[in-house]
């Protein structure tokens, strides 16, 4: 199908002075991401995430796996079917993880190669993405879910995403006495908007 040619990684802060509340504690400062792109031989590249938000220091250990481990395993590799490339690419790094304690961040950063990797499957047979996955599917729109949502819960915030037009929320729970009021209390209002958890 292709041979990855090229790897990059791009490390992007926003600052923001909001406090997010989580069940493990708190999320202060700046928010940042780790995408990275894989280019083939074809010139096309492939973005793909790898979710950071928490502990503040997972960007670094993000970037030092991506550099030092990842790309120098991608660099020349031939992608005939992306399932079982990232089939053998799980089985290669899978040992050593285990052995590290990091499974969870191997799982990330591996979602970030696979969802590249799609991405230019996709782009190969051009195709947009959704099609690659759902092919029978016409619908052009996605809908998306509104997320950091805690105790106490932020009312301002949550209608202004009714007001948008979002129609599912993502509440975060496991703050004890406090969750089932929540859940009472957001579905309660999220009802006559046809919107739910």
């Amino acid at each position: 199908m292709f041979t990855l040619t090229h790897a990059a990684i791009h490390h992007l802060r926003c600052p923001s002075n909001r406090v997010i509340k989580t069940s493990w504690g708190t999320m202060a400062g700046d928010r940042r991401a780790i995408f990275i792109g894989l280019t083939d031989d074809s010139g096309r590249t492939g973005y793909g995430e790898s979710w950071c938000n928490f502990p503040t220091w997972s960007p670094w250990t993000r970037l030092a796996a991506f550099e030092q481990a990842y790309f120098p395993y991608l660099k020349n590799r031939e992608v005939t079917n992306v399932k079982d490339f990232m089939t053998t690419m799980t089985r290669a790094f899978y040992g050593v993880a285990v052995q590290a304690n990091c499974v969870g961040s191997l799982i990330s950063e591996l979602c970030a190669i696979e969802l590249a990797l799609y991405d230019l499957e996709a782009q190969s047979k051009n195709l947009p993405l959704h099609k690659l996955w759902f092919p029978n599917s016409n619908t052009t729109e996605t809908e998306v879910y509104a997320s950091g949502i805690n105790s106490p819960l932020p009312w301002e915030d949550i209608n202004a995403m009714l007001h948008l037009g979002v129609r599912i929320f993502k509440l975060k729970v496991g703050f004890g006495d406090e969750d089932l009021p929540n859940i009472k209390a957001l579905h309660k209002h999220l009802r006559p908007y046809n919107a739910d958890l």
